[in-house]
């Protein structure tokens, strides 16, 4: 497989895969989204577009997931509603942030470590690194929301390396992990789903005239959490 193939059929693949699981659920950019913590609890509210209905509230706390308000012909019926249990949480001492603003935070951050990926290409190690293709949600449980993004280097030979780098908000630099590489497994696609990142991959072996050949797709789990000391660390699961 070319380099030119691997990266842009990572970013076509990735973008299918991630859509897989909301095709029947969608969160526009510009609809009502708020993420509420108390005492390392986190609950979400936002406003989605679902198949016969002009909107809904989707409100998901750990004990799980209920819709309290739908509209089937008003889509401006929702928002007013999700600020308004916002407010409510507010009133019991929740903090309750705009999922945007965290958003705007989390991108900061990627544009910095960007900046240090095209660093990183000046000195010959050559790395391909698309914001666009950032999947956010709540990965680390404690914090609002996370953005995770898979990249890909070259490096001599034609070999290539496959990393993650998990943004979050409290953090500076990311925390980063390699997910693949050109002798064991490709990631063709990821997204954030209950507290976890699944990465889809495929198995790489050298078939017999040297070639790269791709065995059955695989799913991990990426985890985040704290290790003994207390800090930040990415642990996978099969």
């Amino acid at each position: 497989m070319t380099g030119a193939t691997r990266r842009f059929g990572l970013l076509a693949v990735s973008l299918v895969t991630a859509l897989l699981p909301r095709l029947a659920e969608s969160a526009d950019a510009t609809l009502p989204g708020y993420v509420c913590t108390q005492d390392g609890a986190t609950r979400s509210i936002v406003v989605v577009r679902e198949t016969g209905y002009a909107c809904r509230v989707k409100y998901t706390k750990p004990s799980g997931t209920t819709y309290p308000w739908s509209a089937r012909n008003d889509a401006d019926y929702c928002g007013p509603k999700a600020a308004g249990l916002a407010g409510k949480l507010g009133t019991f001492g929740w903090t309750c942030d705009s999922a945007e603003d965290v958003k705007s935070v989390l991108l900061v951050q990627i544009e910095r470590y960007g900046r240090h990926i095209r660093i990183l290409q000046n000195v010959g190690k050559r790395c391909y690194f698309y914001p666009a293709e950032a999947r956010y949600g709540n990965l680390c449980g404690d914090d609002p929301i996370e953005a995770a993004i898979v990249y890909t280097c070259d490096g001599a030979d034609d070999t290539w390396e496959q990393h993650l780098a998990v943004f979050v908000d409290t953090e500076d630099e990311p925390l980063t992990r390699q997910v693949g590489d050109s002798r064991s497994r490709q990631v063709t696609g990821y997204y954030v789903d209950d507290n976890r990142l699944l990465l889809e991959s495929e198995p790489v072996e050298p078939a017999a005239d040297g070639t790269a050949s791709a065995q059955p797709a695989a799913t991990t789990a990426i985890r985040c959490g704290y290790d003994a000391a207390a800090r930040w660390e990415l642990t996978e699961q099969p």
